[in-house]
Parts: C-alpha cells; structure tokens; sequence
C-alpha cells in the first residue's frame, strides 16, 4: 500500500511540471509571432519617396558670404539739357543716338517750329521703349564692383534705400534708367556650415527636416536650427555635420505624421 501511495504521489507531481512547459513554450511563440507580424506591418507602413522627386542639397563649409540682394537703376553722375534757343525746322542731322560726342559736337541743324512737337514726340516713343526695356530690365550677367555712399535712415514699405557708386568699368550696354539688381556684401563668417535654403526655412529659425541616412536609402525627421541666410544658402547652427545630406524641397506632407522615409532610385 505504501508502494502504490508512492507512485500515485510521483505521477501528480510530475504532470503539471510538463503540462507548464508546454504552456510556456506556446505562449513564447505566440509572442514572437505578434512581434514577427507587428515588425512586418511597420516596415511595410513606412512610406517610401523616390529619390529623384525631390531635392537633396549637401552641407558645406567655408567661408559664408552674407550678402543683401536689392534692385535699383544706374544714374549718371552729370546730366547735361540740350536746348535751342529759337523755333527751326530740322535742315540736316549729323549724328545718331549711340555716337560719341563732345562739348563741341553739331548734332543737327534746326531751322523749323515743328521741332518742338517732333521732339515731344520721340521723347514719348523713346519712354515707352525704355519702360518695354526696364521690364526686361538685366546686364547680361555682368558684375560692377561699386560702394556704399549713403544709407537712407528712412525706412519704406519695409525697404532701405542704398546709394551706391560704382567702382569697376560697366558694361557696353549700360544706359542711364537701366535696371540692374545689387549685392550688398555685409560681413563674412568664417569655418560657417551652410546648405541650400530648403522650401519654406527661413534666417534663426527651427525647422524639422528630413536627414538622408549614410547609405542615402532612409531619410529621418531631425530638427535642425539655421543662422543667417544669404542669397539661396543658409547658416546650419545646429542638427546637421559636415558632408550631411538634407532634403530641401517642400515635405510638409509627409514630416506632420512620418518621421522616417525609405528612399528609393
């Protein structure tokens, strides 16, 4: 009898050991298997961009210029009236527009009264050509080294008017009225970390911007605090190294719900 006790004793203690790791043993694959699924369904909600459709600009650094863009027209220096000193008709011309004169040059002879209305007329065709011409405006792409003389202390509809006089030789088709755009160089800042202006940052500003991985197949949402701007580049303060890589173009739809994106080629 005590045998029997013995045995039966022995049987029920070592059931329940057997049936808990059978227990244990499903529970833990059960909980890789939601983990296995729950990592598939992430990957696969991550939204992928292609690389081309967007812009991608390098940081950089060196010495960052800071310059001040602004339009305004070439003046000269001294302006000189023509005048006749009675009514005439126009007997001869001798020069052109565009020719080369002196103090002592005849442009043309004048022996009429109509000159007067003749003259009112080319005025008004040669200010409308002109204001066809300044709506066109540029020099041609070319640069003239000039000064500051004055800066008004007034300031207008949220501009300041500067005075310049310039210093280098000007073009050949440079005309007193032209349009021309300035650059104000400021100051310069030296060992600076610069980047292509992205869409919608602006100078001491914080913006959340998409930073390519090394490998360039991910991109993550990092916030980035940019300086001074200048022309299209700007100041990185902070939130981006040397030789990083940041998407410049407009991603306002995708940086207010996804912090990562998969790139692809």
């Amino acid at each position: 009898m005590e045998c029997l006790k013995y045995g039966l004793n022995k049987y029920s203690e070592k059931k329940p050991q057997s049936f808990n790791k059978k227990y244990l043993i499903v529970i833990l694959i059960s909980l890789i298997a939601l983990f296995l699924i729950w990592t598939g369904v992430s990957l696969d909600d991550t939204p992928s961009l292609e690389k081309n459709n967007v812009r991608i600009a390098q940081v950089k650094q060196g010495t960052f210029k800071v310059n001040v863009s602004g339009y305004g027209r070439l003046k000269a220096n001294y302006q000189r009236l023509l005048t006749s000193q009675s009514q005439a008709i126009v007997e001869s011309i001798q020069l052109y527009p565009g020719a080369k004169v002196n103090k002592d040059t005849v442009i043309m002879t004048l022996t009429d009264p109509q000159l007067e209305q003749a003259v009112i007329n080319a005025k008004l065709e040669l200010a409308r050509q002109n204001a066809e011409f300044n709506q066109q405006v540029m020099t041609s792409d070319k640069t003239i080294r000039a000064k500051v003389l004055r800066i008004d202390p007034v300031i207008t509809d949220g501009r300041v008017m500067v005075e310049l006089d310039l210093t280098g030789p000007l073009p050949a088709n440079a005309r007193p009225e032209l349009t021309v755009e300035g650059k104000v160089h400021v100051k310069e800042i030296n060992n600076a970390l610069y980047v292509e202006q992205p869409n919608n940052v602006y100078n001491f500003k914080e913006k959340d911007i998409y930073r390519m991985s090394r490998d360039a197949q991910s991109a993550q949402l990092t916030t980035i605090k940019f300086g001074t701007l200048s022309d299209n580049q700007i100041e990185v303060i902070s939130g981006a190294v040397l030789g990083d890589k940041l998407i410049v173009s407009d991603m306002s739809q995708h940086s207010a719900t996804q912090r990562n994106l998969v790139i692809t080629l």
